[in-house]
């Protein structure tokens, strides 16, 4: 699936939010309802996930901040590329 059509991008941001709460325990930004998370996450750049939780090891950050990016041509371009990504995170 190509993430920029894989509902109008929607959903590829919705599995982003969850992944950086899976690894950083927290949302990508601050917001008081799900509609301005909602907002936010679309409209505003996201900072580093390190800045949300600084342990996280470089090579899993560079993964997720991919992901946050707004460039859809920088972005994982698909499901496939973004779980090859993260399947080396999960040996351990």
């Amino acid at each position: 699936m190509n993430f920029r059509y894989w509902g109008s991008d929607w959903f590829a941001g919705l599995l982003t939010i969850i992944v950086v709460v899976f690894i950083s325990g927290s949302l990508p930004c601050k917001a008081d309802s799900m509609t301005s998370l909602t907002f936010k996450f679309t409209i505003e750049e996201a900072a580093d996930i390190r800045t949300i939780r600084a342990n996280i090891q470089e090579s899993p950050a560079a993964v997720v901040n991919k992901t946050l990016l707004k460039d859809v041509e920088v972005r994982c371009q698909s499901d496939t590329d973004f779980t090859d990504a993260l399947k080396g995170f999960h040996k351990a």
